[in-house]
């Protein structure tokens, strides 16, 4: 994540610090730039901040907000186009992604009855948390490609 939040960061310096001839396409690129580190940001600060100690309650507020964050990114706008095999890659990336949420949905479900411990919860969010980015930055390619 950091790598690519990286990667990101520098492709929109570059893109601000352009001075003439700014196309369509770069506002575009940039735009979408600026929504994904945004994205990849509140991802890293769930994963830095997520509770330390044996404490339920805040597994599950952590672990609500979380999910709040996936549950927006699904509702994102879906692919227009008139292309049928993008079309075809969108709609497979989206439902991949859709089934990410739902395994990790399945995988949680049963932690509030079993003795969770702040290590397992850990290695358990910060799992989620990048199979998630991995399927989303799939999902956000099929509908915009980052070169201008």
């Amino acid at each position: 994540m950091a790598k690519l939040l990286h990667e990101y960061r520098n492709h929109r310096e570059q893109l601000q610090q352009k001075t003439a001839d700014v196309t369509i396409g770069d506002l575009r690129v940039h735009g979408e730039l600026t929504y994904r580190i945004s994205v990849l940001e509140s991802m890293e600060f769930l994963l830095q901040k997520n509770p330390t100690k044996e404490d339920m309650q805040a597994f599950v507020i952590h672990y609500q907000l979380f999910d709040a964050l996936v549950a927006q990114l699904l509702g994102e706008r879906r692919c227009m186009t008139s292309d049928q095999n993008q079309a075809k890659n969108c709609l497979a990336a989206y439902q991949n992604l859709q089934v990410v949420r739902q395994d990790y949905l399945r995988k949680f479900s049963g932690c509030a009855t079993t003795g969770y411990t702040a290590e397992q919860y850990h290695t358990d969010i910060s799992n989620a948390i990048q199979v998630v980015l991995i399927a989303w930055i799939s999902y956000r390619n099929t509908l915009m490609s980052l070169s201008t």
